[in-house]
């Protein structure tokens, strides 16, 4: 078309037809083609204009197919659209008002959906998108059509069937629409704004302004702020337009701030109608797109400055708070209202920070309770506001703050929630991080304490309570981080705390408390004062005040010694009178723990004057820890103080210790500070040696506890308030006395048996109460420990009680194990009847982690008093012989056979051998019976779990819960073995070297005999690992095989002893041959070698005949074979080639050779791997020289060494090490040696556990075949057994090659070719199997029978074969012919039967012969399923394959019993698993021996389609039960199933068996089919059809694969017995007849019957081309 010269009149008509075929290719469905003729239309229009005719006639069939709704189509709308692309000026607007015409059919889908068939099903909203896509490409007049194509399209998406892929939600239109709008904006935001009040037409301009396609709208929008205004908030525009002109000269911030305060009176007249406006649907709507807009173009709000100037007179409206007022009636969207204003102004802020007002003026929505989460706001202010805004702005907002609550222009309530949220935070961030003086200065102070904190009585008077709190926390706040700069301001700031002080309300006398404390923290003031304030706090002790209390104390308790100076008195005035309250309040439980715990808080303060206060605390420990309904904190506290105790005494210990080393006093610090171990430690470093630093003090610690600012000088009295110089008295003093020490270690065992260590929390005082245990023994170590309480805990442990009887009896145990390691001797003197009584309940309860803390219990006593030494008490050994008795009765009850199957046996068994391992390690002398019975128990429940489990494998649903603690108990055996053998490993030794190793000495009783050493090591072979990790496997084995090796190399043992070991364990287990370490396997290795002589004979005698390999049955066992043969190499000869092997000429000459150390000299020289040095021919030949030789030096032993481990880990380099070594070795051998291994061979070959390998590839019988037949001579094998080697190992090439070379050698014998034609058949070699017979059959019937076979002549096969049969019962053959020959001629009669559907036949012969598998493979076909049921499925015994199961999922599935399609499935499943074995026996190249299969499956794959159509029919049936007459998308797994049917064919060379099998089921399931919808020939005829249709179609092909392969008879039987039904549509009924007339026509004597059947057949039903054919055929 770019052509200049196309463009002439000559080239006229041709151009015309390429641009009509341009125009017809639009519509085009290949994306390609489309895009093709879419830019050729293009270039056409570009060069020149388009001829009007040429125009109408290529426009034409696309505007005649849209006159009618039911032609169009998605390729003509798809096309229309391009056309509109690129000619939209020559189309007429009144297109649009075509295309709204076909809309509106869409508002009744149903209709639209039965009266047009061409569209698939779903496909109508499509259609509908792709004509509302269209107007967007319509010509400009087309914005007409705005307002009905909206409307239209909200009609559309109301009409969207529910239940489908679209709905209003997922509507299709939405995108088209889009576009349309998009081209039309500013008429469609007119539009919209228009219709705010309507939420079907708000909701769609929302969507479609938030979607990304409508982006241009959302511009266009975003470009009329004033029309949204005057949409939405009409009542707000006077008003804003007033306050732009007047503001024109000052800043608008400032107004609007005095607007948000005093109303103006014209406003008022306005109030009660705003509400009614306000709340219409518009104003919501309208501020909703505000809202987005300011979400999705967040600069928009802040160059829109009117838009923001109206929503705060939004937000100042009374109609808005009003609202808020009424929260719990409005709906969603108007709750939302304040948050989305809030959202604006936010975003607003982020844009200009020097907006001040509203920053104020939003902080009232937290004056009233909301629906809505402020959270967001909240972060807002502290986060961005008080950490984000600079300095200069901050200092701002605190002095428009200060002139707000001057003017009181805001209320109280909201200047609360103005502090809180903005001022408080803002000040403290700022002081925090050094911006003290960049936000205020000593106006802005003077100011705050003046005006705030100090006004006029009057003035202050009106403050109500949370101000007060506010201003409290502000004055707290600057006493905190500028306490410097408000010295001149002291007086107003106590005067402001002391009168809060004597206020009665408690809330912020409380926070007045935490004010004067900074103030007398930071200033130093009259004692009196200070000492009301302490006494004061010290007596407020309710709950409700608890948190400012202490916060409070914390601030004054490190400045009360420098507040309180010492004086003359010994002790400090504020201790004393801590002492007085303590005494006075100690009755009442809430003044005695908060005084203990400020105690505890700041223990290095009262550490000087401990005295004053330990007998109370001790005496309060009980008190406050052991009742059972004590709360947490108390007990903590109870605990902390047995520990600040602990703690101050050790401290005591090291001064005393540090004074007596003569060290200098400043040191006796250094054990200060950490002596209140259990307390908190680093209080003492807080207060003492604090940073000058200001900022740094702040950075410290957050909170108010860190801010320990002292007045000049004052730092240097503090050492003197801490160490008042104690001497030899006052330590003395000081120190608890016994009886105190004993309450103290008795409280941490008591309370630590009291915890229940439930949660988190519980624990960590239990184990705070452990440690504190351990410590106060270290500091106390001769305290006496009593354990009363833990006999009464064991006297009386009840399940009953609250706290279960194994937790009381670990924790009694923990407590124990704690003392035993710091006082072992004198407690177990004083508590040996406890822990004695504690054994019995631990065996009794057998938790393995009491256990472990009795086995660390029993450790330590048999440490401090051995039982082998003669000063062991009495008594303890009275302990010992205790815990002998318990582990014997213990085992007796677990080795008895009644406990076999108790759960706890096993538990049982875990917790005695825990015992007897610390009893070994502790020197105890255990006795082997005692592990001899227990392994006994262990081997017998390793089989019985072993066993269980394996059943359980096999079941195909076992109960998950009883599979779940079996293998819970499998693994707790397990673990129970490897402890067993662990002790076995470390005693066994002792126990043989003990009985056999010292001469002289007489065996006893209690020592194990040989007998017993060998049934206990084979006992341990037995052992099943499967279930162990490979951690514990490799654990085992290391173990296990070191003790074996020990026993069978070691010479100090018996030669008698070692050889049974070796002979009875290893040679019967070969646990060291399969060993995975190298060197393990090395050494058991090195016990076969040894004890073989170095003979090949010899070697190979072992490895055929002498050796039970059955040990080793489940891997390759022939590399350990290998190893035997190759070990008797040579190994220090070097490698020689064979004298056969071709050589090339030497590099260098012979001569140079020798010297090798000059030519190694002068490739040293060269760097190895150096890429620099370039590479010369001279270094590169020497360098290959060098190599030589080093080659040269090899030995065999370099080669074969690493070639035997790499066969250990590799079955296939074994296979093929043996395969070339076996002939070598044979063929070495005598003949007489030959013949003494042949039967032995013979023998090794037919044991029956090579069957564990059967699926292994390589496996040792493959192997050992292939030897053989690769050696010379080759020892004969009976055919049988090379048979079925070769069948069952995957062995079938070398079976063949040695059946073949046998057939050739032993010409007579049978049986040999009998079982090569056995094999021939399996690999589905019918041409080698039939020309094997030919070979050797005796009668001439036979070879021309077979002939006739292999060429598809079955109906004069069949003749010859049963002319055969007559003859020879006749006696024709004189009984030459062998047996053999005449069952040949029974299968292939039978197998030409199948071939020619004579199925009657096959079932007289099964029915005479009771030959159930020719009977179940025939019957079905008859189809005869009654007799089948009822003679042959209850009797039939037949081999299982993959035929049977297909047979049985058949009868199932056509029986349609209650569960008949689950039979089927599971039938199926496993028909198939059989399928896979037989594929995977299979050899790995044939591709033919795999046909059958790949049929079967075919067929497996039919059964599970058939039983989902059956699942279809049903649920089908369910359905349009209960919705009569509407079947739309019903069936349609059915359909698509019969569909593919249709396609999935065999290939038409395949055998007629092969076809029928297939074909025969499809129709018994057209019969269920047809049957299933009889009913529906009115209600819906096309369903009662789809059985009928299909049947016909598989009736018609069978019967024309039967006539191609020239089996006319089978053909026209098909076609008159299969389909029984007297209609059939019109296609199928002419198939049927053809096939028939060409049938008979290749009949002999037929034509008769082909022409009658023509001249009955009424062919008026025919068209004239299908009369033609049959008339010419």
């Amino acid at each position: 078309m770019a052509w200049a010269d196309f463009k002439s009149q000559n080239h006229s008509e041709l151009r015309a037809k390429i641009i009509s075929m341009f125009f017809k290719s639009l519509t085009c469905r290949t994306p390609e083609i489309v895009a093709v003729a879419k830019e050729g239309l293009r270039q056409v229009i570009n060069q020149q204009r388009m001829p009007k005719e040429l125009l109408q006639s290529s426009l034409r069939p696309i505007l005649v197919n849209l006159a009618h709704t039911k032609n169009l189509s998605m390729p003509l709308l798809q096309g229309l659209a391009r056309l509109l692309e690129l000619l939209s000026s020559w189309f007429n607007v009144t297109l649009g008002g075509k295309l709204l015409e076909h809309l509106k059919k869409w508002m009744e889908p149903d209709k639209l959906s039965q009266s047009i068939k061409s569209w698939k099903a779903g496909e109508e909203p499509k259609i509908a998108a792709a004509i509302i896509e269209l107007f967007h490409l319509l010509p400009h007049a087309a914005s007409k059509f705005l307002d009905e194509l909206v409307t239209l399209t909200i009609d559309l998406e109301g009409a969207l069937p529910s239940g489908q892929v679209y709905s209003e939600l997922n509507s299709p239109y939405r995108l088209p629409l889009t576009k349309f709008l998009n081209r039309y904006a500013t008429l469609a935001v007119d539009y919209f704004l228009a219709r705010l009040n309507d939420p079907k037409y708000f909701r769609r301009f929302m969507y479609i302004l938030r979607s990304d396609a409508g982006q241009p709208l959302r511009d266009e929008l975003a470009k009329s702020p004033q029309k949204i205004l005057a949409s939405a908030f009409p009542e707000f525009l006077p008003k804003s337009d007033v306050e732009m002109s007047s503001n024109s000269s000052t800043p608008p911030p400032a107004l609007l701030g005095e607007e948000s305060l005093v109303a103006p009176p014209a406003d008022s007249a306005n109030l009660p109608t705003i509400p009614n406006v306000a709340t219409s649907d518009a104003y919501f709507q309208g501020l909703a797109l505000i809202k987005m807009l300011v979400k999705l173009i967040p600069s928009w709000l802040h160059s829109n400055q009117p838009v923001f100037d109206t929503l705060v007179l939004v937000w100042k409206s009374p109609a808005r708070v009003s609202r808020l007022y009424n929260e719990q009636e409005l709906n969603l969207v108007q709750v939302k209202e304040s948050k989305w204003l809030v959202k604006c102004f936010l975003n607003y802020l982020r844009h200009d920070k020097t907006e001040v007002n509203v920053l104020f003026d939003i902080l009232s929505i937290f004056l009233l309770h909301s629906r809505i989460d402020f959270t967001f706001l909240k972060e807002f202010y502290i986060i961005e506001v008080a950490e984000g805004y600079p300095p200069n702005m901050k200092r701002a907002l605190l002095l428009h703050f200060l002139n707000l609550f001057q003017s009181k222009q805001l209320g109280h309530d909201h200047l609360v929630v103005v502090m809180q949220m903005l001022i408080l935070p803002m000040l403290a961030h700022a002081f925090q991080n050094g911006q003290s003086w960049e936000v205020v200065d000593p106006g802005i102070i003077k100011t705050i304490v003046d005006k705030l904190l100090d006004p006029p009585e009057e003035v202050s008077a009106e403050y109500d309570e949370p101000l007060r709190i506010e201003l409290l926390q502000l004055a707290t706040l600057l006493l905190k981080y500028l306490q410097n700069d408000l010295v001149q301001h002291r007086k107003e700031l106590i005067k402001f705390g002391w009168n809060h002080l004597k206020r009665e309300d408690s809330a912020s006398k409380q926070w007045a408390f935490v004010n004067v404390c900074h103030f007398l923290e930071a200033y130093q003031a009259p004692e009196k004062i200070i000492l009301q304030v302490f006494v004061a706090l010290l007596r407020t002790c309710q709950p409700e005040n608890k948190l400012l209390v202490k916060q409070a104390l914390d601030i004054l308790m490190p400045a009360l010694p420098r507040r309180l100076p010492l004086g003359d008195s010994r002790m400090p005035i504020w201790i004393r009178y801590t002492k007085k309250i303590l005494v006075e309040e100690g009755h009442s439980i809430p003044n005695l723990i908060h005084i203990f715990q400020l105690v505890v808080r700041h223990s290095d303060l009262f550490y000087s004057c401990r005295a004053q206060f330990v007998p109370q605390m001790v005496n309060s420990l009980s008190r406050l820890g052991l009742p059972f309904n004590t709360t947490t904190e108390n007990r903590r506290l109870a605990i902390e103080l047995a520990g600040l105790v602990v703690g101050w005494e050790r401290q005591r210990q090291h001064e005393m210790k540090a004074m007596t080393d003569g060290d200098v006093p400043s040191q006796s610090n250094d054990g200060f500070n950490p002596g209140s171990a259990g307390t908190d430690s680093k209080r003492a470093v807080d207060g003492s040696t604090f940073p000058e630093d200001a900022s740094k003090r702040v950075k410290v610690e957050p909170g108010l506890q860190s801010i320990c600012v002292m007045s000049p000088g004052g730092a240097s009295s503090i050492p003197n308030i801490e160490t008042p110089g104690p001497g030899v008295q006052p330590d003395e003093e000081f120190k608890p006395n016994a009886a105190m020490e004993e309450m103290i270690i008795n409280f941490l065992i008591r309370v630590a048996l009291v915890i229940e260590a439930k949660d988190k929390e519980a624990t960590t005082m239990y184990k705070q109460a452990l440690e504190l245990l351990s410590q106060a023994l270290e500091v106390w170590p001769n305290a006496n420990v009593k354990f009363n309480y833990l006999e009464k805990l064991l006297n009386n442990m009840q399940p009953s009680q609250s706290k279960d009887p194994s937790t009381a009896l670990a924790q009694g145990l923990d407590v124990m194990n704690k003392v035993l390691e710091k006082q072992p001797h004198l407690f177990i003197r004083n508590n040996i009847n406890q822990i004695s009584q504690i054994l019995e309940p631990c065996f009794k309860q057998k938790m393995l982690d009491a256990g472990k803390s009795l086995c660390s219990l029993l450790k330590m006593v048999f440490v401090a008093f051995p039982p082998d030494v003669a000063s062991t008490p009495s008594d303890v050994k009275l302990l010992y012989q205790k815990v002998d008795d318990l582990i014997q009765k213990h085992i007796d009850s677990v080795t008895s056979p009644q406990t076999s199957g108790d759960d706890t046996s096993v538990s049982s068994i875990s917790f005695v051998l825990l015992v007897i391992k610390t009893l070994t390690e502790a020197g105890k002398y255990i006795e082997p019976p005692i592990l001899v019975r227990i392994l006994q128990r262990l081997a017998r429940d390793m089989g019985s779990s072993a066993g269980s489990h394996l059943r359980q494998g096999h079941r195909t649903d076992p109960d998950s819960a009883v599979s779940s603690r079996q293998g819970a108990d499998l693994g707790a055996v397990i673990s129970n073995l490897k402890s067993v053998l662990k002790l076995i490993c470390e005693k066994v030794m002792m126990w043989i070297e003990d009985d056999f190793c010292k001469p002289g000495r007489v065996t006893s009783s209690g020592f194990i005999s040989p007998k017993e050493i060998v049934s206990f090591l084979q006992k341990l072979s037995q052992v099943d690992k499967q279930s162990f990790s490979h951690d514990a496997h490799e654990d085992w084995d290391r173990k296990f095989l070191q003790l074996l090796y020990g026993i069978c190399a070691d010479s100090k043992y018996s030669l008698p002893l070692r050889q049974e070991v070796f002979q009875k364990v290893e040679r019967q287990f070969m646990l060291g041959l399969r060993a995975r370490d190298p060197e393990i396997r090395k050494k058991f290795f090195l016990l076969y070698h040894e004890s073989l002589r170095k003979s090949l004979f010899i070697r190979l005698q072992y490895i055929i005949q002498l050796q039970d390999w059955e040990a080793l049955s489940d891997v390759f066992w022939l590399k350990q074979g290998l190893d035997l043969l190759l070990a008797i190499l040579v190994e220090d000869k070097p490698i020689t080639l064979a004298p056969n092997s071709a050589r090339v000429q030497p590099v260098v000459v012979s001569s140079s050779l020798p010297d090798s150390s000059g030519m190694q000299q002068l490739v040293a020289d060269v760097p190895e791997g150096s890429e620099e040095v370039p590479l010369t021919f001279d270094s590169l030949v020497l360098k290959h020289a060098q190599f030589l030789n080093e080659m040269n030096k090899l030995q065999v032993a370099d080669l074969v060494i690493p070639l035997r481990e790499l066969a250990h880990t590799d079955a296939n380099v074994a296979y093929h090490l043996w395969v070339l070594v076996f002939p070598i070795v044979w063929v070495t051998l005598h003949k007489e040696e030959q013949v003494t291994l042949a039967k032995p061979m013979i023998t090794l070959l037919s044991k029956d556990y090579h069957k564990k390998q059967q699926a292994s590839r390589p496996n040792v019988v493959q192997a050992l075949l292939e030897g053989l037949q690769l050696s010379h001579p080759q020892p004969r094998m009976p055919s049988e057994l090379i048979k079925y080697i070769g069948k069952t190992y995957n062995a079938w090439h070398i079976a063949l090659a040695l059946l073949e070379s046998h057939v050739m050698l032993f010409m007579n014998e049978t049986k040999c070719s009998e079982s090569l034609a056995e094999l021939y058949r399996l690999l589905n070699e019918e041409d080698m199997r039939c020309g094997l017979w030919k070979k050797r059959s005796i009668t001439a019937e036979t070879r021309a029978g077979l002939s006739l076979v292999q060429h598809g002549y079955w109906q004069r096969a069949q003749s010859l074969f049963y002319q055969a049969m007559v003859k020879a019962t006749q006696g024709t053959y004189n009984n030459t012919v062998p047996k053999a020959e005449m069952c040949l001629w029974e299968e292939q009669w039978l197998y030409c039967a199948s071939q020619l559907s004579q199925w009657d036949a096959l079932v007289d012969f099964g029915k005479s012969m009771e030959n159930y598998e020719i009977l179940l493979d025939s019957l079905w076909k008859l189809p005869d399923w009654a007799y089948m049921k009822d003679h042959v499925i209850p009797k039939a015994q037949v081999e299982e394959t993959p035929k049977l199961r297909l047979i049985q999922a058949f009868f199932a599935l056509h029986d349609r019993n209650t569960n008949g399609v689950g039979d089927a499935e599971n039938i199926v499943g496993k028909g198939v698993d059989l399928a896979l074995e037989q594929w995977w026996q299979l050899p790995e190249m044939s591709v033919h021996s795999r046909i059958p299969l790949l049929q079967q499956f075919q067929q497996l794959v039919e059964v599970q389609e058939s039983a989902r159509i059956l699942v279809d029919i049903a649920n089908g049936n369910k359905l349009s039960s209960t919705s009569v007459g509407v079947h739309g998308n019903l069936y349609s797994d059915l359909k698509d199933i019969l569909e593919t049917w249709r396609l999935r064919t065999p290939n038409e060379w395949d055998n007629m068996s092969v076809w029928y099998d297939l074909l025969q089921w499809r129709n018994e399931m057209y019969n269920s089919i047809i049957d299933a919808f009889k009913d529906f020939a009115t209600t819906n005829p096309q369903l009662n059809h789809l059985g009928f249709r299909d049947k016909a179609w598989n009736v018609n092909k069978l019967a024309h694969i039967a006539r191609k392969q020239g089996l006319y008879d089978v053909c026209v039987t098909i076609l008159e017995k299969m389909y029984v039904h007297s209609s059939m549509e019109v296609q199928e009924a002419f198939v049927k007849i053809r096939e028939q007339a060409l049938a008979y026509l290749e009949m002999k004597g037929e034509l008769t019957s082909g022409l009658n059947l023509i001249n009955s057949t009424n062919l008026e039903y025919f068209p004239v081309k299908h009369k033609a054919e049959i008339f010419s055929s």
